[in-house]
């Protein structure tokens, strides 16, 4: 299978991005094993999973590249979508621990009915007719159905208010290595928006591709260093 220049594009960056969230995921997951702070596996696992709508891209990438074939459609779509809803469930249960929200548990439990809902909803309608959840026009590309395009918004606007809710109050503090890592993580938020809100909103050409997916893989590195904030980055910017 001959990809034309775009759809090499739009896998390539893909499967960049995907890689980097899914190592930058790892790496605090390991911090998670070293500490044993329940958090960093939390934090680990809904990053990663935040990337799951470019997986199935990325997956192909590699299939067409290897082995000349692509996902089916089923699969490419159960990837895309069925994630979102845990990424957003698991980064609210750390949130609210963060900030010790009033009626935490009952917060958690009623949100966990309502993701639950959602996901059931979701794989009745992959039961029913996979179109009910969307088709793929190509190996990189998804016309999403009405009901899937509202689940994906809503867990990344989720996501964001969410992460930028945590870091309005980073940078409130005085401490200047929270402050420092607050604006980083302030930064990787807004990345992560933009570059989103860019994938979506621009018409497909290789310039929009390279631009979107290198500001989504910023995101995952900026997120990585406002997060764990690397002794030497600490080093290069904050005074003694």
């Amino acid at each position: 299978m001959e990809l034309e220049l775009l759809e090499f594009l739009q896998g390539f960056f893909s499967l960049i991005f995907v890689i980097i969230s899914i190592i930058i995921g790892m790496i605090i997951l390991f911090k998670y094993i070293k500490f044993s702070k329940w958090e960093l596996l939390v934090v680990g696992v809904a990053w990663s999973l935040m990337a799951s709508g470019y997986y199935p891209d990325g997956i192909n990438f590699i299939l067409i590249l290897f082995f000349d074939r692509t996902l089916s459609p089923p699969v490419y779509l159960l990837l895309a979508t069925s994630f979102m809803v845990p990424a957003l469930y698991l980064w609210t249960i750390f949130i609210s621990d963060v900030f010790n929200l009033k009626h935490r548990k009952v917060i958690l439990i009623i949100l966990l009915i309502v993701s639950s809902i959602v996901e059931s909803i979701l794989f009745t309608l992959f039961i029913i007719d996979t179109n009910l959840v969307g088709t793929l026009i190509n190996p990189f590309t998804a016309d999403f159905s009405i009901f899937t395009q509202i689940l994906i918004f809503s867990g990344l606007i989720g996501f964001v208010v969410l992460g930028f809710f945590f870091t309005k109050e980073s940078l409130r503090t005085d401490d200047p290595e929270i402050k420092l890592k607050g604006k980083f993580l302030f930064v990787a938020f807004l990345s992560f928006m933009i570059g989103i809100i860019l994938d979506v909103l621009l018409p497909l050409t290789p310039l929009t591709v390279v631009i979107t997916r290198v500001i989504l893989v910023s995101s995952s590195i900026e997120f990585y260093i406002g997060y764990i904030l690397p002794d030497f980055i600490k080093k290069l910017l904050l005074k003694d």
